[in-house]
């Protein structure tokens, strides 16, 4: 059997815990869909140059151009994973605050994967360097960035998962206390 949480952050209950973390996570994805929204639809805030051993400007141009669209199309997944975890968060709010496990499990599916593809994406950025020697250290933060992330996540899919476990321990469905009734 796994080992379970028994507070959040050592200083309050899982209750509050997993309300804070859907704040929080609520926020974040709030803001992280409006900034991409306005970073997608303005003008390109960053300005790609390319490197010196292509000769030739078309060539140059061309790359700049594929790196911009290869950026832009990071951001929209990024946009869009955050959109879909929206519905996610409030979910997880109005389960915990009504101590209905079932209500949890969508977020605690959702970035379990999302702490996954994490992981794996720094790994793919950071093998990706390794292998063709580019020392950019934006790229190394950002990777560390991602993983600090996952680890976070982590932890907060832990938390959850153990107040779902906790519910499930105090009698079932949690906010469902009608019980059937016989007639004889």
């Amino acid at each position: 059997m796994a080992r379970r949480l028994t507070s959040c952050c050592c200083c309050c209950g899982l209750a509050k815990g997993a309300v804070c973390i859907g704040v929080i996570y609520l926020l974040a994805n709030c803001a992280g869909v409006l900034l991409l929204a306005l970073t997608l639809t303005g003008p390109p805030i960053l300005r790609i140059e390319a490197s010196g051993e292509l000769s030739d400007e078309k060539e140059k141009e061309e790359a700049v151009q594929r790196v911009e669209h290869f950026i832009m199309v990071v951001e929209i997944m990024m946009l869009a994973l955050m959109a879909i975890g929206i519905p996610w968060d409030i979910l997880l709010l109005v389960g915990a605050r009504r101590k209905q496990r079932y209500l949890l499990l969508p977020w605690i599916v959702w970035y379990s994967l999302l702490a996954i593809l994490l992981v794996i994406w720094a790994l793919y950025l950071m093998v990706t360097l390794l292998m063709t020697g580019d020392k950019s250290v934006v790229v190394w933060v950002y990777s560390a960035a991602c993983l600090v992330v996952a680890a976070v996540t982590c932890y907060a899919v832990a938390l959850v998962g153990s107040f779902h476990q906790q519910l499930k321990e105090e009698g079932g469905r949690g906010g469902y206390t009608m019980h059937p009734t016989t007639e004889g």
